[in-house]
């Protein structure tokens, strides 16, 4: 009696045990909650009856679910704009908007930058733009850098509205992997097979 392994099987172990580690590579979406504290109304060009236009950004609540390694596009919170009426005035104005923006516990104060203009047609144009990204240390779930989306949108004269805020948002390891359904299968099966012994049959003695 042998117990070396069948060669058919021998062959068999090596894949599955690559396919096991694949698997276990494969880490499951993190989520995250988020939340916006918001800020303070700023105001443009001046008051009423001048044109004027006034931006906020609302306090909200957000889930992000996120595949480590991928960068994905995710919404960090929401700007609410009034505006008043258009007139012969005014160059385009930046305002700088700074709020605590908590993500899985861990609290940062960021800021945006949002520029208004008049346009043609009575309306007002709202431009978030772009900046340096910003980093959170998020402990055993990873680091996570956000970079905050620039965007542009436009408002007719003496109305009021929401506009949404994104941003691209990467998780780096630290990350936990979590095995899928299935791998200790594999992972038991190929230490049976491993185990397994063969069997040759003697002949018979006379």
């Amino acid at each position: 009696m042998t117990h070396a392994l069948p060669f058919a099987l021998r062959g068999a172990v090596p894949l599955m045990l690559a396919a096991l580690a694949t698997l276990q590579a494969q880490a499951a979406p993190v989520v995250l909650n988020v939340s916006n504290a918001g800020s303070p109304t700023q105001t443009y060009f001046g008051s009423a009856p001048q044109p004027w236009a006034s931006v906020a950004i609302e306090s909200s609540t957000e889930t992000w679910s996120l595949n480590p390694g991928v960068a994905q596009r995710v919404r960090y919170g929401w700007t609410f704009n009034l505006t008043g009426p258009t007139g012969g005035c005014c160059t385009a104005q930046t305002r700088s908007f700074a709020f605590d923006l908590t993500i899985a516990g861990v609290t940062q104060q960021v800021s945006v930058d949002i520029q208004a203009m008049q346009v043609n047609n009575d309306q007002f144009q709202f431009d978030t733009l772009d900046r340096p990204d910003v980093f959170f240390d998020l402990g055993n779930i990873g680091r996570l850098r956000l970079d905050f989306l620039p965007s542009a949108s436009q408002m007719l004269a003496n109305l009021g509205g929401g506009v949404a805020l994104f941003a691209r948002a990467e998780l780096t390891a630290p990350v936990q992997a979590v095995p899928v359904p299935g791998s200790l299968w594999l992972a038991g099966l190929g230490l049976a097979l491993m185990a397994m012994p063969s069997r040759r049959t003697r002949p018979e003695q006379a």
